[in-house]
């Protein structure tokens, strides 16, 4: 999150250090919670990649694939149709009328979106042995 400041460009993270050294509260700001449309687009782009990437070795991945893909990117819920019954076929008699069958249908509501987080603790030993983007 990029602030003007003169004619450099500082993040929110500098001014907070800068300005605001002791104050713990605004540093926390930084870190609060977001909502889970803030990160839908790329979460949801990156396990549609990885899952995209298995379907050749992956049963799962290839049912997925062939499944309804639902967006939720701006949206907090979404209906999808399902038919609940369906009618039954029968035999007809030749030259007789065909009966017409009637499907109930009900609506599954998918979403809203949750977010899904892990924090998992490291020794710095695994940090100094670890590539640097990972750690």
């Amino acid at each position: 999150m990029p602030v003007a400041s003169g004619y450099h460009l500082a993040s929110a993270e500098e001014l907070i250090e800068k300005y605001w050294p002791s104050d713990r509260a605004a540093a926390a700001v930084l870190r609060a919670a977001v909502t889970p449309t803030d990160t839908t687009p790329l979460a949801s782009t990156a396990i549609t990649s990885f899952v995209a990437g298995l379907q050749p070795a992956s049963a799962a991945a290839r049912l997925i694939a062939a499944g309804v893909v639902v967006s939720l990117a701006g949206l907090a819920t979404v209906s999808v149709p399902r038919a609940t019954s369906r009618a039954q076929p029968s035999f007809v008699a030749e030259a007789s009328p065909i009966v017409v069958g009637e499907s109930a249908f009900a609506a599954e509501i998918v979403g809203p979106s949750r977010k899904l987080a892990l924090i998992e603790g490291a020794t710095g030993e695994l940090a100094d042995h670890s590539a640097p983007n990972v750690l």
